[in-house]
């Protein structure tokens, strides 16, 4: 025997032994039983001492077709795959079978997830229906014509601050831009810093009374618990007061409530909203109308008789040498060199006369011009 089939011959037993051994193991891996036990049963099965309720696996049921899964056993039961069954041994006072399906109905039953509609979320809180709790805001939370934008973007401001639009804490204006002014009132005001978490009480201070008895100015000390210091505001009569009831009855509180509104804003940073007298400054202010303004000079004193006069000399111009462009150009400079420059108001008014009554436009009035000087520097060069 040659060396060579000696080799042939260890390769061939070799691989012979690892297929051996490759059968060996298959043989010792066991086929899956599928008339099994299931696992634990999920927590919706349960066990009581006169109840024994079998459900399906759905997964189950969708691997092994037409089989009915129990609790510990296995039978084929086509009809069991649409809903749970249930069996009963013994104790009927412990309810009927059918008031167990009802129960597990009810738990098995998916719950719907909770909406996130900033209406839906205040409906709920304030326990109303969703759609007449927007319609019933509509008509007493606002003043005036309002959108359901409108309603929408005042509900996510009382939602921000907790505020209540029910009991008058918030309330809002539309503006001119179709948007809101969100007003809060002194209760909700109050309400929005006493449930601030870093709040650590207020003081006021009065200023010297003026001859009606009137401090003249209050500070209100706003301390904060994560701060040393405390923001001071102060708030004067002379700027706040305004000729209304409230200011005529009671102007002291409504100057503390000035200095209080102001300190919180400062010292949480209370923003987007509004105290009643804001709010009523904010609508009621009129867009001041400027008077306009030429840049080219004021034209209101301009004789309007005299601009005329300039008017119909120019046309008298234009008219006799209207067929020779330069000798046009050269009387026409040296009038306006004589009457016309020297007054650039009566100029200008001039100009815009001139072009109104489509008598010679400005690009063509400027043309003839430089047309002149040109031509005067040509002959003086020749």
């Amino acid at each position: 025997m040659s060396g060579q089939d000696l080799v042939h011959g260890c390769l061939w037993f070799i691989s012979s032994l690892w297929v051996l051994e490759q059968l060996v193991r298959m043989s010792r891996v066991k086929a899956p039983k599928r008339n099994r036990i299931l696992p634990a049963p999920s927590p919706l099965c349960e066990r009581t001492g006169s109840f024994e309720v079998k459900m399906h696996d759905t997964v189950f049921a969708r691997r092994q077709a037409n089989r009915h899964v129990s609790v510990g056993t296995v039978r084929k039961d086509p009809s069991a795959l649409a809903r749970p069954s249930i069996t009963t041994r013994g104790h009927p006072q412990d309810g009927s079978p059918t008031e167990r399906v009802d129960q597990m109905n009810a738990v098995v039953k998916a719950t719907p997830q909770a909406s996130t509609s900033v209406l839906v979320r205040m409906a709920q809180k304030f326990g109303v229906d969703a759609d007449k709790m927007l319609s019933t805001l509509k008509a007493t939370a606002f003043r005036g014509e309002v959108s359901n934008e409108q309603m929408m973007a005042l509900l996510v401001v009382a939602d921000q601050y907790e505020l209540n639009p029910w009991t008058k804490e918030i309330y809002a204006f539309p503006d001119r831009n179709n948007g809101i002014v969100p007003v809060v009132g002194v209760d909700g005001w109050a309400r929005i810093i006493n449930s601030h978490p870093q709040f650590d009480g207020m003081d006021f201070v009065d200023g010297p009374l003026n001859p009606r008895s009137i401090p003249e100015w209050i500070e209100c000390h706003m301390h904060r618990k994560d701060r040393s210091h405390a923001v001071i505001v102060r708030e004067y009569f002379d700027e706040c007061y305004r000729d209304v009831g409230p200011w005529k009855s009671h102007p002291r509180r409504m100057l503390r409530h000035k200095a209080t509104i102001q300190a919180a804003r400062l010292a949480f940073g209370f923003v987007g909203i509004y105290e009643p007298d804001e709010a009523q400054h904010i609508i009621d202010v009129t867009p001041e109308v400027l008077p306009k303004i030429d840049p080219r000079g004021d034209l209101s004193g301009v004789d309007t008789t005299l601009r005329d006069q300039r008017v119909q000399e120019i046309t008298d111009i234009l008219n006799e040498y209207g067929s020779d462009e330069k000798v046009v150009a050269q009387k026409l400079q040296e009038y306006a060199a004589e009457a016309l420059q020297p007054f650039p108001e009566l100029w200008i008014a001039v100009n815009d006369k001139l072009a109104a009554d489509k008598i010679i436009s400005k690009a063509n009035m400027k043309k003839i011009l430089s047309l002149n000087l040109q031509g005067t520097r040509e002959h003086n060069v020749g």
